[in-house]
């Protein structure tokens, strides 16, 4: 969604603005995800009395013709070095020097690692099963599911409908594009998407470790999690990376997303990095998310009792986080985040236009809180042109909460009305604007004269 160029595009007009608008300059600190332990570890190896233990990580039991991508870790905290992976059983499962498992046949076949070092052991257990999938597809029937080879690069190459407990494994392999319509339990990973992965109608499920050049997207889905994809988008004017719509408790993990925004005034390559429409009890974490010419993760509509938390935002246009077409939040939860390269931190506002859904809920910004996020470089991007405009709606705004995040790097912000924010310390400011700013970071509350419409 585009706030920045809501005058130039047709598309995208402003028809109504509540009485109130939020700009904040924030930011936040990414914090480390710790990876799941399995395998065997090797017996330890003494240095300078530090006992050192190398361990593989990863799935160990696979269904023939799937993959599991296996990492190491030293116990000490240090980079494995000089890795190198062996099989003692190719016929029944193979790795790569990078570690990625594909199983073969039935069995069990031990994986070693020596990095470091030292020496560690793994047990892959291969079980039968498996259909497998040489040209594109209609599957609607469980089962698991193995790509044998490239597929063309057609739009619908692959479509899962009306059924339950599939799971497709591309191996790495490249299609066209994914649908997904009316499933319960599907998982679909490993897959080289040319166009989208497109879920509807889901219950429980998976999109992970998946390479695309356009978008992913989760519409009226439940439990869905989009984890550990990449989304490396080639065409210009898509409307985000990935987007979760009119459902609930979904979850967007560890992706990264490059919309192909370069910098500067104009709006090229992707609007937004993450979209989440409609949507309750969602969790936003752990993403990468760069080039985008509006918002880096932006909601629309109503969101509600939602996190968005440790994700990193870079070269985004307008803001790193906001929401500016039928806001309607409550309850949720921005926290940890780190913006560099973006004219502000968060940017909320309530307008109607064609992103709003059919329902254009009425402008509510109540029970938020924004706590301990970081934007580290102020960008110029397509965000200073930004000026909220239209009639003045009305609508709740209270509750909300401001707490250990910096603003130091532009100048104190404007909450409006302010009476809905409160100062919860730890905030840093820069200088105030006379007739602007009203949040000092000093938890007085205090305020001064402000324009109800102002540019920042």
């Amino acid at each position: 969604m585009d706030p920045v160029g809501l005058a130039r595009s047709p598309s995208k007009t402003v028809t109504a603005a509540s009485r109130w608008t939020l700009f904040l300059a924030t930011l936040s600190v990414l914090p480390p995800l710790v990876a799941a332990c399995g395998g065997s570890p090797a017996a330890p190896a003494t240095t300078s009395s530090v006992i050192r233990i190398l361990t593989i990580q990863g799935t160990t039991t696979l269904v023939q013709g799937l993959t599991s991508q296996l990492t190491l870790s030293v116990s000490d905290g240090t980079s494995p070095t000089n890795v190198n992976w062996q099989s003692d059983s190719a016929t029944i499962a193979t790795v790569s020097t990078t570690g990625l498992v594909t199983a073969i046949g039935p069995g069990q076949a031990f994986i070693t690692a020596s990095a470091s070092g030292l020496t560690a052991r793994a047990a892959v257990t291969v079980t039968a099963g498996g259909n497998t999938l040489t040209a594109c597809s209609s599957i609607a029937a469980a089962g698991h599911y193995v790509l044998a080879t490239d597929l063309p690069a057609i739009s619908g190459c692959l479509r899962i409908s009306g059924t339950s407990n599939v799971d497709v494994d591309c191996s790495g392999h490249s299609l066209g594009s994914i649908l997904v319509t009316n499933v319960s339990s599907v998982t679909i990973r490993n897959c080289l998407v040319s166009g989208t992965i497109q879920m509807t109608g889901v219950n429980s499920g998976t999109i992970e470790a998946c390479h695309l050049n356009s978008f992913i997207s989760s519409i009226a889905g439940t439990n869905v999690e989009i984890r550990s994809n990449t989304v490396a988008i080639t065409a210009p004017g898509l409307p985000s990376g990935i987007r979760v719509q009119d459902g609930g408790s979904n979850r967007v993990i560890d992706n990264s997303v490059d919309g192909g925004y370069p910098g500067g005034l104009e709006r090229i390559g992707t609007d937004d990095g993450v979209i989440v429409q409609n949507e309750t009890n969602d969790l936003i974490q752990g993403n990468v998310l760069s080039n985008v010419y509006d918002i880096g993760i932006e909601g629309v509509d109503t969101v509600s009792n939602s996190t968005f938390s440790g994700n990193t935002i870079t070269n985004a246009g307008a803001a790193g986080v906001g929401a500016v077409f039928c806001t309607n939040w409550s309850g949720n939860t921005v926290s940890n985040n780190r913006v560099v390269l973006a004219p502000e931190f968060a940017t909320f506002s309530y307008g109607t236009g064609t992103p709003c859904g059919a329902a254009r809920p009425s402008p509510m910004f109540v029970n938020n809180q924004i706590i301990g996020n970081v934007l580290a470089q102020v960008g110029v991007g397509t965000g200073i042109a930004f000026i909220a405009v239209g009639a003045d709606t009305g609508g709740p705004v209270s509750g909300n909460s401001l707490q250990g995040n910096d603003f130091s790097l532009l100048p104190a912000p404007r909450l409006v009305p302010i009476s809905g924010f409160a100062d919860k310390g730890g905030n840093l400011c820069g200088p105030p604007i006379a007739g602007y700013s009203n949040f000092y970071c000093d938890g007085s509350g205090r305020t001064e004269g402000v324009r109800r419409f102002s540019r920042w």
